[in-house]
């Protein structure tokens, strides 16, 4: 009976977690232990799996850590461009055609 490997399961809750709380640390930590279970499950000569895990941990992490920086970047152009004064919003809904 082969047996999952601890850290593809901790790497995916991890990642899934790192969505509902703060949002890069736990998907950094899920991806070095991702990376370390996919190399344990190599090296397990068929005895581990959740190499599946640990993919799916790698992809989530990823996303988590791209919307991160996307909105961190997006707060920054915004707060260089003077912010959400009454003229940048006025200026943003006419853009929009939200008006």
């Amino acid at each position: 009976m082969r047996r999952t490997d601890g850290n593809a399961i901790a790497a995916l809750v991890l990642s899934i977690v790192s969505f509902v709380f703060c949002p890069v640390i736990p998907a950094i930590v899920a991806l070095v232990l991702a990376s370390s279970a996919k190399k344990n499950i190599r090296a397990s000569g068929g005895t581990l799996e959740g190499e599946s895990m640990a993919t799916a941990a790698q992809v989530i992490s990823g996303i988590n850590i791209g919307l991160a920086v996307a909105g961190f970047l997006l707060v920054l152009v915004v707060a260089l461009a003077g912010g959400f004064d009454e003229d940048t919003y006025g200026m943003a809904t006419a853009v929009l055609g939200l008006t």
